[in-house]
């Protein structure tokens, strides 16, 4: 195969199911980004970089924008093909397998499984074929048990749900010798039943992320993000000594607390958080370079720069630091349960992530100019550059201005509409919107409910000076406020609903932001 040949963009590994019990199975799932179709026939899928022939395509051709998926029943199928003896001289490779009518070639790779006696014939070969009936593998003869075990063309794998995986596609010439990498992925564990994808749907980063809901077989439809998220990133402080004024801030967005026993930072760098680290909801903390419990004098002097007090947790050390100036990822990871026979090891499931540069569209102030990454908005994708702005760090706080948000953006003043969509900048702020993206839509959502009519929309906490009231108008003239009520609330955001009774006259709703 040539070096560094691929990959090529037109196939991509797009979704998994890692996870499963029956009668589910593991899953992996192909997408065509092309406008053409794309014969995949004996193009072959593997686990491992060191044995590529594994999993074989049969023929199949994959139309344009279409998607494929194969379950373990294709790719971990079991061997059934008969042995009937292994011959060979004492200790001496190789052993000669007789097995009739194989049908095999010289090169191709089989995998024998089953075998019981003291040879190590349960393996993966690259064969020698010496007959019809008869091939060699490349290890010693020591003895023919009468279990023979059975072999299968090609290397059976399975999906890791405790350990997640690496996958790589490549492309076959017509004897079957790869010949071009068409695509590479990763992927952590995952809970059972919930499958790992790219995002956006065909492209993203090549690492798999939790996906709500499973699309095997159609296009995703996003990331699962949270309930505990990333919200802030110092990564590049403007001081001496930068390493210790490092932080990186988590928040329990969700409804209920979590104790973050056996929960995991890992990327750029490493912390275990124990029994003793939980997060009430709306609650946030931060994990600093130095331990700021042995270290008081490093405790003191990053309260001062952050002119924060004893009031916000601070827990450390990480390891593996400092969080790299040019580039890095931060990965939040969550425990599940240990496997059967496994009881002190907690797969990680990925909870959120950031991968980060000091290049636009990324906010280039957070390299170090003074400012931090901050997330915008929780339900934002953390691997968007969009989702973040470059803000004065605030370990521990969570407001967001509109000046702040206004310059990270570059839309200037309240009243102004860069993208056109009818939402001047003080909406789009209060909505958690993007301003430079036309926007269909989004204010709120009408519906009908017993005999009211009402109008739900959502307030975001993290954006402070603003005034939401809800409105309602027979004739687009006079408008009367409408009181609302909390339908639900995440912490950092609170659905809300206003109802008049329904009439047989027009009614119409308008949501006005005020600051």
């Amino acid at each position: 195969m040539p070096s560094g040949s691929g990959p090529d963009g037109r196939i991509v590994i797009n979704e998994v199911l890692s996870h499963t019990d029956l009668p589910d199975k593991d899953t992996i799932e192909l997408y065509n980004l092309t406008g053409s179709p794309v014969d995949i026939t004996g193009w072959v899928l593997s686990d491992d970089n060191n044995a590529y022939p594994s999993f074989s395509i049969p023929s199949t051709t994959l139309n344009s924008g279409d998607y494929i998926t194969f379950d373990e029943d294709d790719f971990n199928d079991t061997p059934t093909g008969t042995i009937s003896s292994y011959s060979g001289t004492l200790a001496a490779s190789p052993t000669t397998v007789t097995a009739s009518s194989h049908g095999l070639s010289t090169g191709d790779t089989i995998t024998i499984e089953g075998y019981g006696g003291i040879s190590d014939y349960n393996d993966t070969f690259e064969i020698v074929v010496t007959g019809s009936n008869t091939f060699t593998i490349d290890t010693p003869f020591l003895d023919d048990h009468s279990t023979k075990g059975n072999w299968i063309f090609g290397r059976p794998f399975g999906l890791s749900a405790a350990n997640g995986e690496d996958l790589w596609l490549l492309e076959t010439d017509p004897s079957g010798r790869p010949i071009k990498f068409i695509d590479r992925v990763e992927f952590a564990a995952s809970f059972n039943g919930e499958t790992l994808g790219r995002w956006p749907n065909g492209s993203g980063t090549g690492t798999l992320i939790s996906m709500v809901p499973n699309t095997l077989g159609s296009e995703n439809l996003g990331p699962q993000i949270g309930p505990v998220l990333i919200s802030e990133v110092m990564y590049h402080p403007n001081t001496p000594a930068e390493n210790y004024f490092e932080f990186v801030e988590i928040c329990n967005t969700g409804a209920v607390t979590e104790n973050l026993d056996h929960w995991r930072l890992r990327g750029g760098v490493d912390f275990d958080f124990t029994s003793a680290h939980s997060l009430d909801p709306g609650d946030l903390l931060i994990v600093v370079a130095f331990d700021p419990v042995s270290q008081p004098t490093e405790a003191a002097a990053f309260r001062a720069a952050y002119a924060i007090d004893n009031t916000i947790p601070l827990v450390g050390p990480f390891t593996d630091g400092p969080l790299g100036n040019d580039t890095g990822t931060v990965r939040l990871q969550r425990p599940d349960s240990p496997p059967a026979g496994e009881p002190t090891f907690y797969p990680q499931v990925t909870e959120d992530e950031v991968i980060y540069q000091n290049l636009t569209p990324w906010p280039i102030a957070a390299g170090g100019a003074g400012d931090s990454l901050n997330r915008l908005v929780p339900g934002y994708f953390g691997n968007f550059a969009t989702s973040w702005i470059d803000n004065t760090p605030t370990p521990g706080g969570k407001a967001i201005t509109y000046e702040t948000w206004s310059a990270a953006w570059g839309v200037g003043s309240e009243q102004l509409d860069p993208d056109l969509d009818g939402l001047v900048n003080e909406l789009e702020f209060a909505l958690g919107l993007n301003p430079t993206v036309n926007n269909t839509n989004p204010e709120g959502i009408v519906s009908v409910e017993g005999g009211n009519l009402t109008f739900t929309y959502t307030k975001y906490l993290l954006l402070v000076g603003l005034t939401y009231t809800v409105q309602s108008s027979t004739n687009l003239g006079d408008w009367v406020d409408v009181p609302d009520t909390l339908v639900s609330s995440s912490n950092f955001s609170e659905v809300r609903k206003a109802s008049v009774p329904f009439s047989t006259e027009r009614i119409f709703f308008r949501l006005n932001i005020s600051q």
